[in-house]
């Protein structure tokens, strides 16, 4: 990666160049690198920032958005961001051997036409000392509400563990939906800081439920422990995952 920068009074002007190699296989043969070339322009202005980005790349081809941020008042952070890219992989589930009575079911990941990513959402903090963080973002490259239907119908006909492991694995390579709705709560107590987030998806009420205690009094520590659990119906996509409910501590230590 090339990149070089101009700065101005309130904002900056980036190129950038670069050359991807892929770390996967399709077909059991590496994909090839790529090569790409772009820039960025970034301006602060009185009370909010904003950038736009252009990049064009031999496989993905163009890549074109932006972002804004601005702060209201001493509570109140409004952010999004749009990026619209003109070529993108996705998996798509395909059945073999039609003609046969052992039909086999496979997943392949594809290249197709134009995707779209999006994301709204704000910061507030409370006077209590809690902040929400409330954020949608959509993802035009996630498997569609239509593909999960496929995909969970097969599972359910009774496929083979290494079919299983075939789904999992092209499935589980970028965002799971295509719509996401997240809050998230905190506090800013210097010891104990406690937190719930909950994660949904609009299309089939699959939600993600998190919610984790710290602790930060020691002077090079800090201890987690958290609790985390998926919800929503036999048929929503996170009740197809493993581990249902999962509990967890962590420990942060700083040298």
């Amino acid at each position: 990666m090339i990149t070089g920068d101009y700065f101005t009074e309130s904002g900056n002007i980036t190129v950038i160049c670069n050359e991807t190699k892929p770390d996967y296989l399709e077909r059991g043969i590496k994909v090839a690198q790529s090569y790409g070339c772009g820039g960025r322009y970034y301006q602060f202005f009185d009370g909010y920032e904003a950038q736009a980005i252009a990049h064009y790349d031999d496989k993905l081809g163009f890549r074109i958005g932006g972002s804004t941020l601005a702060v209201i008042g001493d509570s109140l952070e409004l952010h999004s961001s749009l990026l619209w890219q003109q070529n993108y992989r996705s998996p798509k589930v395909t059945q073999l051997y039609k003609n046969t009575l052992s039909a086999y079911d496979n997943v392949e990941t594809i290249w197709r036409k134009g995707s779209l990513q999006a994301l709204v959402g704000f910061n507030y903090s409370f006077s209590m000392g809690v902040t929400a963080i409330v954020e949608y973002w959509h993802d035009g490259r996630a498997p569609s509400d239509k593909q999960w239907r496929t995909l969970i119908a097969r599972a359910n006909e009774g496929v083979q563990d290494h079919q299983l492991r075939l789904y999992r694995a092209h499935f589980s390579t970028q965002n799971l939906f295509r719509d996401s709705v997240m809050v998230h709560l905190r506090t800013s107590n210097s010891t104990w800081q406690p937190s719930m987030t909950w994660l949904t998806n609009p299309q089939d009420n699959s939600m993600l439920i998190n919610s984790e205690l710290c602790y930060s009094g020691f002077k090079n520590g800090r201890l987690c422990l958290g609790y985390r659990s998926y919800a929503g119906g036999s048929e929503t996509i996170y009740e197809q995952l493993s581990h249902q409910k999962t509990g967890y501590f962590s420990v942060e230590i700083k040298l």
